[in-house]
């Protein structure tokens, strides 16, 4: 069926978010220049990875606005759930999904 393409959040979050583990530093952020997505660049004890995270969201999904350079950043396989830790503190946060 021609034009079927839809978004569906909750197979994204299936196949491309729970299923990655993530224990690292945060070095840096950056925004795309059109939508609501940006990409989080973590350095973890062996290699780097980008996460892309949605920042269209209500306040308390809002990993994007909360995270700095130098925060440690937590995932668990398996879960959806984000866990930033900063001088100490640490704030937990589902993973945020936009439709686009």
């Amino acid at each position: 069926f021609l034009g079927s393409c839809v978004f569906n959040c909750d197979d994204y979050l299936k196949v491309n978010v729970s299923p990655v583990e993530i224990r690292g530093i945060v070095l840096k952020k950056q925004e795309r220049q059109t939508g609501c997505f940006g990409s989080l660049f973590v350095k973890e004890l062996t290699r780097e990875d980008t996460l892309r995270v949605c920042y269209c969201v209500v306040e308390k999904d809002d990993v994007w606005s909360y995270v700095l350079p130098n925060d440690s950043l937590y995932k668990e396989k398996g879960s959806l759930k984000l866990r930033v830790v900063r001088n100490g503190r640490e704030k937990s946060f589902e993973y945020p999904c936009c439709a686009q």
